[in-house]
């Protein structure tokens, strides 16, 4: 447990799932607002979140890839959480150019928005970055809502660099949506860990 003075990150348990689904609905009223308002309320109603965690712990039980998932807490209640982990295989094309192997992911990092700007955010980062570099990732991919200006440029302040834009398709109650999104890279972690430690 990290004690950051008024709050403690601790790890996730099965059991913060409903509270996670909850936080992401606070947070979302920040975060998706470039998202179309149906796909918005879409992941939230088809148990998109709900699946996500289950997956998660699902991965973890089964020791199939390196992950980790953190909640923030602050009397009891959940103001930020972070995923990340090992990527197994290299998916993206646009990737292979800064190496084949060694990927790290930082899956998702929400801060609640009323707890925004006081290093939260970056304490995570920083964190998902050590642990992914501790775990042999050379470098980390970080992927964003396009049209997200905020989190872009949190981003581009810890240093990730811009990599491309893809249109990614999604499915939420039986319907595609198609989501304009930014990816970066941290290309090499074990700088990026040495200066920020």
């Amino acid at each position: 447990m990290i004690d950051l003075g008024f709050c403690q990150i601790d790890e996730i348990k099965p059991e913060d799932c409903e509270a996670i689904v909850n936080f992401h609905r606070v947070t979302r009223t920040v975060t998706d607002l470039s998202l179309a308002p149906d796909l918005a309320e879409a992941n939230i109603a088809d148990g998109f979140y709900d699946r996500i965690w289950a997956e998660h712990f699902k991965t973890k039980d089964k020791q199939e890839t390196k992950g980790r998932a953190l909640k923030v807490n602050l009397e009891g209640c959940i103001i930020g959480i972070v995923r990340y982990g090992l990527i197994p295989n290299l998916p993206y094309e646009p990737l292979v150019k800064h190496g084949a192997h060694g990927w790290g992911e930082l899956h998702q990092l929400y801060i609640d928005p009323a707890y925004q700007n006081h290093g939260l955010g970056r304490t995570l980062f920083i964190q998902a970055t050590q642990d992914l570099a501790s775990w042999g990732a050379a470098r980390m991919l970080v992927r964003c809502f396009r049209d997200n200006s905020l989190t872009r440029r949190f981003y581009e302040h810890l240093s990730a660099q811009f990599l491309c834009d893809e249109l990614s398709v999604v499915k939420r109650n039986g319907k595609n949506f198609e989501i304009p999104t930014s990816h970066y890279v941290l290309p090499n972690l074990s700088d990026y860990v040495r200066q920020t430690s």
